[in-house]
């Protein structure tokens, strides 16, 4: 399903830059104006603001031969526009993997995908994916969080973005372990990690009362 909401977001930008054949001759300020209404997220808009036509046209062909191909894994994806799909990924993917009821943003077509995505497949499947996805992209880790019950969403909010910091490429994946007593245990790449970045997190009590 992520490979959909991927080929959504190709669409979308074809059909933008087909509508706005001249969107790379016109001034920053007109630029910015007529993509103020295209329903994609704020890094693939930056992405098209900055980019330069030449480059654009280079990641979208990359982008087809990654959606079109049978040997997806054989590819190591290069280009901005890899990189906003990536922050893409990481923080809205995560904002959403986090709720606990899902309100999406966007309208037209990539709400809707989006909307699929989430309702189709379960938030670990979700996560499995976007980490395979990163990981052709750039050097990241493996993050888990488990808790011996679910954590609201906005702990999740909160502990995903500490980590994020530390690991700023990595998508964290929260998981329930029933035979946890009390508290939280994160593991990076398989490992435990040291927990000292938990006193920068407002909701503690919470942690500690789990």
């Amino acid at each position: 399903m992520l490979d959909q909401l991927l080929t959504t977001i190709l669409k979308e930008i074809l059909n933008f830059l087909v509508k706005h054949k001249s969107f790379k001759d016109l001034s920053e300020s007109e630029q910015r104006k007529l993509i103020q209404n295209l329903e994609l997220p704020e890094s693939i808009k930056i992405y098209l603001l900055e980019a330069t036509e030449k480059d654009i046209y280079k990641d979208l062909s990359s982008l087809i031969n990654y959606l079109t191909t049978g040997k997806q894994e054989i590819f190591k994806l290069k280009g901005k526009l890899f990189n906003a799909l990536t922050e893409f990924m990481i923080n809205e993917l995560g904002h959403y993997a986090d709720q606990n009821q899902l309100e999406i943003k966007y309208q037209g077509s990539f709400g809707v995908n989006l909307n699929e995505l989430f309702k189709i497949d379960s938030i670990q499947e979700i996560s499995m994916e976007i980490e395979s996805f990163i990981k052709l992209i750039k050097p990241s880790e493996y993050v888990l969080i488990q808790s011996p019950k679910s954590i609201d969403s906005k702990l999740k909010h909160e502990i995903r973005t500490e980590l994020n910091k530390d690991y700023p490429n990595s998508f964290p994946r929260f998981t329930v372990n029933k035979n946890l007593i009390g508290g939280i245990r994160v593991f990076v790449n398989g490992k435990t990690t040291d927990l000292s970045w938990l006193s920068k997190i407002n909701n503690l009590t919470t942690i500690n009362n789990i």
